[in-house]
């Protein structure tokens, strides 16, 4: 006599919506992944050259061990999902024990319960340094954050608790004078790389501040998005810049004394991806940063003060994080590069035809 085989169809029902969840989540994270953080929904993706490659591989935490990676976290039946891997979307910098600054367009209309912040590894997959997941209590919006013109991008994380490993807050700049035409500046994180590649390895790429004229002849267009509290960075023929996945990010200087983050991350210029234009990295198209030195009003003739406006919410703070010069290497290539004339289309920035060293 054969035995009848129960089964709990209750049970059988909740392990096909765990499978079915689980599905779903895997194809938004890599939907999520491949979306552009450009100021055009249908900006093109990277084509030919790398980006944030100036351009290599960070192979040492020690060297910028405040960056963050912002990631999606869901909830299923009490149980969570998500991956810095698998869900990340947006980077972020330690400017305090227990905040974390980045762009208001990465944790606008999002929950605290959906974003997990991954430090202490240069590998979202956790294979070197003291990965940690720390969730986060508050988000907090720049009071003034315009969505439709991406102006005033700018917000701060609270985390659930202070972080416990030993990392150095990233020091803000409040100096204008730090932010030149041809300035070096230093571009790091995880966002999208060559042929929308993904990358689990932090990368990092040196890449010029340009004065906000030089883009303005480039194309019309960037009147309605590089604004006095923006700053504008990349080679005029491009090859090197900031991509998808890198929003929130920092733009760093060397001060002479210590490594200064002088903006955030908040998108690339403008490009068509039905048109073929390319937007990551491409000649005249530089990258745009919310510059937090800003003091002024927007275009909304809104008084903003961004650093009174952190430190009003963070307090004060101390323990700067220092980091060391870029190499004789480094910096070698980068004047060579940005002193060649066919580099630009009218005249050199001051770095070369003043024969003046604003660099590390």
């Amino acid at each position: 006599m054969s035995k009848k085989i129960c089964i709990n169809k209750k049970n059988v029902l909740i392990l096909l919506l765990i499978a079915l969840f689980i599905s779903i989540m895997t194809f938004s994270s890599s939907y999520l992944l491949g979306k552009k953080t450009t100021y055009q929904s249908k900006a093109a993706p990277p084509q030919n050259n790398p980006k944030i490659y100036g351009g290599t591989e960070v192979t040492d935490l020690t060297k910028w061990p405040f960056i963050v990676r912002l990631f999606e976290i869901h909830d299923f039946l009490g149980k969570k999902f998500g991956s810095p891997s698998s869900s990340g979307y947006c980077d972020g910098t330690i400017v305090a024990k227990q905040w974390v600054l980045t762009a208001a367009h990465c944790v606008i209309k999002r929950k605290t319960s959906n974003i997990g912040i991954y430090i202490g590894s240069i590998d979202l997959h956790g294979a070197n340094g003291n990965a940690q997941t720390i969730y986060i209590n508050d988000i907090l919006i720049h009071p003034y954050y315009n969505a439709d013109k991406n102006e005033n991008d700018i917000a701060l994380i609270k985390l659930s608790k202070e972080i416990d490993l030993p990392i150095e807050p990233v020091s803000l700049n409040s100096d204008i004078t730090k932010e030149r035409d041809g300035q070096v500046g230093v571009i790091i994180g995880w966002g999208l790389i060559e042929d929308e590649a993904r990358t689990s390895i932090l990368r990092q790429g040196i890449i010029p501040i340009l004065d906000k004229s030089r883009t303005l002849k480039w194309d019309q267009r960037y009147l309605n998005s590089i604004f006095s509290s923006t700053i504008v960075a990349g080679y005029p023929n491009g090859g090197a810049g900031i991509c998808n996945g890198d929003s929130g990010g920092p733009l760093l200087v060397w001060s002479g004394m210590r490594w200064l983050q002088v903006g955030v991350v908040s998108g690339t210029t403008y490009g068509s991806y039905y048109k073929g234009e390319p937007t990551c990295g491409a000649k005249h198209k530089p990258g745009i940063f919310t510059r937090i030195s800003y003091i002024g009003t927007d275009t909304q003739n809104n008084a903003v003060n961004y650093m009174r406006w952190i430190t009003e919410n963070i307090g004060e703070r101390t323990d700067y994080f220092i980091g060391t010069q870029l190499t004789p290497t480094e910096k070698t290539e980068y004047y060579n590069r940005i002193c060649d004339p066919q580099e630009w289309d009218n005249k050199l920035p001051p770095v070369c035809t003043l024969n003046i060293y604003h660099g590390p």
